[in-house]
């Protein structure tokens, strides 16, 4: 692993924090399952070869003195392994992923607002075979989520929100 963090403090109050990381990790004694042997069963078997993951990650945070609150971040992942030399994307592994929340304080109506979220990319998914009606890879997805947070009171939140 390598990674880089740095914090930025400016004069009227915001922070700024930026995050990355990088990896690279070989595995040669791992228990893998088997999606394409038999349609009907999950197989697990060790790994008959080896299996590299590497990838890069990069996060942003950044509080203002407004009430506002950002977190950004995206990953890049390369996942393979490799078995009698034959080099395959394991199935269930996406090549990129990202995350967010954006947060506010309506001081004024006690009430926070949060928006979260994360967006995955395709990943090759398990079949019934030729019949299936199903694709092979995911679409691109996302979960979302808003969440309203009224803290009038002592020791009592009220919360109301939605999943998307």
């Amino acid at each position: 692993n390598l990674n880089y963090l740095k914090k930025i403090y400016t004069q009227n109050g915001n922070f700024i924090g930026l995050e990355t990381t990088a990896w690279y990790t070989h595995f040669t004694n791992s228990i893998i399952p088997d999606y394409d042997t038999n349609l009907n069963e999950i197989i697990y078997k060790n790994l008959d070869g080896y299996a590299v993951t590497k990838g890069i990650s990069t996060n942003i945070d950044m509080v203002f003195n407004s009430g506002l609150k950002l977190i950004l971040g995206a990953t890049y992942m390369d996942v393979a392994k490799t078995e009698n030399r034959i080099k395959t994307r394991p199935i269930l592994t996406e090549k990129f992923t990202g995350t967010w929340a954006i947060s506010y304080r309506i001081n004024k109506l006690y009430l926070d607002v949060d928006y979260t979220g994360n967006l995955y990319g395709p990943m090759r998914l398990p079949t019934l075979g030729d019949l299936d009606p199903r694709k092979k890879y995911s679409p691109t997805w996302s979960i979302q989520n808003i969440q309203f947070t009224f803290n009038k009171f002592k020791n009592i939140e009220i919360y109301a929100g939605s999943v998307s």
